[in-house]
């Protein structure tokens, strides 16, 4: 898995930005959302990683929704493994989800299929090189207009983990998530995320986080987040800043956290074994340097 780059939970923002995207609707107040993301990772092998990304969400009848997340990634790799910096696009991720309130209940349900498309560069280590397959669900638990709860879990489909954010494994992954609303411009989240099991020699992947959401004009909202791994190949610190339309909704879904969805901007969920999350070897032709 990766890690867990919590805090984008933060992203819950007003009780009136939620209500105009209420999931159960039969048809979306807003049919395209989209948002922009920037950030920065290291990890326990010394690398250092600057990525930018995108979201674009195409929002269906009845909670549905199809995403697309691209994103580009530089990578400076330490004098111990080689050095050099590496550059490219990461795989595509896309997305395939459902979420539902039940009625006359403060719950509501959530899955999402994703696949990646293999464009990123095998030889810096940003692709994989095929294409891979993962499935999650989560529930999210509002306990009043201002607090709510997420938990969720996920496990790939195919060889390599490409949802589990922030560090690839094989591994199935679980996350939870409480956010907060202060006020009708803020809210805050803490978070965790972590390796359900794991085959990496350095343990199951772990990291928490924190995050702050601003909303700015109507659906605008801006994202604050950082994360700290405290096992495993996860990131060892994680920020990013996003800002945009699709940021507005995420505290009413559960097919996934708020943080995966910062995390999936930054490239953080196409990640194979030899992924940005573990110490991997990257023949120094597919680097600058």
């Amino acid at each position: 898995m990766g890690v867990a780059l919590a805090g984008s939970s933060a992203l819950a923002q007003s009780k009136a930005t939620t209500d105009s995207t209420k999931l159960d609707e039969s048809e979306p107040t807003q049919r395209f959302t989209y948002g922009v993301t920037g950030g920065a990772m290291t990890f326990p092998d010394g690398r250092a990683q600057q990525s930018a990304g995108a979201v674009f969400r195409f929002h269906l009848p009845y909670g549905l929704a199809i995403a697309a997340t691209p994103a580009t990634a530089h990578m400076q790799y330490p004098t111990a493994i080689g050095g050099g910096t590496a550059s490219g696009l990461t795989d595509l991720p896309l997305s395939f989800s459902v979420d539902h309130d039940i009625p006359h209940t403060p719950v509501s349900l959530g899955a999402e299929f994703a696949a990646s498309v293999p464009v990123g560069d095998t030889a810096t280590g940003f692709g994989s090189g095929k294409v891979g397959y993962s499935l999650s669900g989560g529930v999210n638990f509002s306990a009043n207009d201002r607090l709510s709860f997420h938990v969720g879990a996920g496990r790939p489909l195919s060889d390599f983990s490409f949802q589990s954010p922030m560090g690839g494994s094989s591994s199935a992954w679980g996350d939870a998530e409480a956010s907060y609303q202060l006020n009708d411009r803020f809210g805050v989240s803490l978070s965790m995320d972590s390796d359900l099991s794991s085959q990496d020699s350095l343990g199951a992947s772990r990291a928490i986080g924190a995050g702050l959401s601003v909303a700015l004009v109507g659906p605008t909202t801006l994202t604050i987040t950082g994360g700290h791994g405290v096992s495993g190949a996860a990131a060892r610190w994680t920020t990013a800043v996003g800002i945009g339309t699709d940021f507005a909704w995420i505290g009413s879904v559960a097919s996934s956290s708020a943080m995966q969805r910062v995390v999936a901007a930054l490239g953080g969920r196409s990640h194979s074994h030899s992924g940005h999350g573990k110490s991997v070897t990257t023949t120094t032709a597919g680097r600058k340097g």
